[in-house]
């Protein structure tokens, strides 16, 4: 797989000739990497983490201390002792807000906002452990040039035209970004009342193949997982 100083390399040689514009493009190329390992839940990038303690009486619990950072939650599973354990509901933060107090005992449900999740109700015992599956973003090496792409390969094609938008940008080449981004209008077919059909544009063309592939619909995330659309822009939407 290609570092991501090899993205940044193509981005400036083949695509946009300004050898000038390297460094930049590492720092651009290093964002959109992040970007798409922080929206899509790829097999690379999921890990299940050791068991984590619990407080007793205290239901909320920092996810910002591990490592690798926590993207999206997989599933929380709560372990009482030997052979006993529950698999903890996922809710909506305002939802929990919504349920009615109860003493500290197993909890049974959790919601997360931000970097923290919250318990109920509050674990009861600080015997109690629970175990955090998820799926993390992306590790940076210290000089991000030298950051090998984990992610599937046919990944990386988006990665360098995310890129090199985003150069284009920084260097002043509106009409060329654009042309990325800007979905252009197909001619009207010869029928009564036939909507205009547009032709996406490289970028969300790119986003809507990739997150169709089967690999992605098997293996979505579950409960934390998101199947982005991009539709073209017309004018009153």
């Amino acid at each position: 797989m290609p570092t991501l100083s090899d993205v940044a390399t193509t981005v400036c040689m083949d695509y946009l000739k300004r050898p000038d514009k390297l460094d930049d493009a590492v720092k651009m190329a290093k964002k959109v990497y992040l970007l798409v390992g922080g929206k899509v839940p790829f097999d690379s990038l999921r890990v299940t983490s050791a068991e984590l303690p619990t407080i007793s009486g205290t239901a909320l619990y920092s996810l910002d201390s591990i490592t690798p950072r926590v993207a999206g939650i997989i599933s929380i599973s709560m372990t009482f002792g030997t052979n006993q354990y529950r698999r903890l509901k996922r809710t909506h933060v305002r939802r929990l807000d919504q349920m009615r107090a109860v003493q500290a005992t197993r909890p049974y449900a959790y919601a997360r906002f931000g970097g923290n999740i919250e318990m109920h109700p509050p674990p009861n015992s600080a015997s109690f452990t629970y175990r955090l599956r998820y799926w993390s973003y992306p590790t940076i090496e210290t000089d991000p040039g030298n950051t090998v792409i984990v992610y599937p390969e046919e990944w990386v094609e988006l990665l360098e035209w995310e890129t090199l938008y985003r150069v284009y940008v920084s260097v002043g080449e509106m009409e060329k970004a654009g042309a990325l981004v800007t979905p252009m209008p197909m001619p009207r077919q010869a029928a009564p009342k036939r909507t205009i059909q547009f032709e996406a544009a490289i970028i969300p063309r790119l986003w809507n193949d990739l997150l169709q592939t089967i690999d992605q619909r098997e293996n979505i995330d579950e409960e934390f997982g998101i199947n982005p659309v991009v539709r073209p822009y017309t004018h009153g939407d």
